[in-house]
């Protein structure tokens, strides 16, 4: 029954959580549960770009959390910061994309939305500075193009004039912003637990292939 355990605390948050959406009454059950584009009578296409960029937020996401345990578990306090303050960074921004809070929030509080932005480049500068000597080893220019389309993105949001083309043009520089995030945690994910990997394998310092490596007591 070990193996269970972690899906039975999942599955009893889940029930958890679940069951106080039946239970309150502020908004409707159907808001709550139906896919957005069902719900609204849109077509399945509805907010392709956007999902997109959702699913890049989340690689980003889970790769730098994975490159923090792998880290964790040699000893790599440098990196192990460096990718677990990225994992949480890419997660808040996941959470952001998904649920509009750079718009919610600041009109809740009554602030403009530009003030959210401000919080994200503060918390990205911090990040950066902290980490610079180990984010200095991985993929960076990956980091600067993401740096550099998300301004642009920030600078079309600006226009004085809405349009379609205004839109067009801010959405695609920020997927194409989200896409090289994504990238840079992928890939440079990958150099490190690649780099554990061969300082841990005892014999020729290359990756075993073809045949399952065996278990090396430490």
């Amino acid at each position: 029954m070990r193996p269970l355990a972690p899906l039975a605390a999942a599955w009893s948050a889940g029930a958890t959580l679940l069951f106080f959406l039946r239970w309150q009454s502020a908004i409707s059950t159907e808001q709550l549960v139906l896919d957005p584009n069902s719900y609204h009578r849109l077509p399945w296409y509805s907010g392709f770009v956007s999902n997109l960029g959702i699913l890049g937020w989340g690689m980003a996401a889970m790769s730098a959390g994975f490159a923090y345990w792998a880290c964790r578990q040699v000893g790599r306090t440098r990196a192990q910061e460096a990718f677990g303050a990225g994992a949480l960074l890419s997660s808040l921004l996941l959470l952001d994309d998904l649920f509009q809070l750079h718009i919610v929030v600041p009109t809740y509080l009554g602030l403009p939305k530009a003030s959210f932005y401000g919080l994200y480049g503060v918390a990205t500068v911090v990040w950066l500075a902290s980490n610079w000597v180990e984010l200095s080893r991985t993929r960076w220019q990956l980091l600067s193009a993401s740096a550099l389309v998300f301004s642009l993105s920030l600078v079309a949001d600006q226009l004085v004039y809405p349009s379609s083309q205004q839109l067009l043009l801010e959405d695609s520089l920020k997927f194409l912003g989200i896409v090289a995030w994504a990238q840079y945690f992928v890939l440079s994910s990958t150099d490190t637990v690649r780099s554990i990997i061969e300082q841990s394998w005892p014999y020729s310092g290359q990756i075993p292939t073809g045949e399952l490596a065996p278990v090396v007591a430490k």
